[in-house]
């Protein structure tokens, strides 16, 4: 019995880094990054303990539309920290 393989899928990832700010935010998602992640994508927020530890926070983005479309993204994390934010 012959197996189907699905074609090799190669996946984007866009790093977007924050300093010093309690609502790391990606903005004009729709002009920038639309047309590469799709109206549905998935981010991701780490913040940076030092220069070599992070760690991934249970907090789920906020997302704002314009006109039915994806604007907008962010967390608020509540308290000035570093870090960034995976966009795929």
């Amino acid at each position: 019995m012959k197996k189907n393989i699905p074609a090799k899928v190669e996946l984007f990832k866009t790093i977007i880094d924050f300093t010093k700010d309690a609502k790391p935010t990606i903005s004009d998602y729709n002009t920038l990054y639309a047309e590469i992640f799709g109206q549905y994508p998935n981010v991701q927020c780490i913040i940076m303990i030092d220069a070599e530890n992070g760690y991934q926070p249970q907090l789920m983005p906020f997302y704002t539309y314009v006109d039915g479309l994806l604007d907008t993204i962010y967390f608020d994390i509540g308290a000035e920290n570093t870090g960034y934010l995976i966009l795929s």
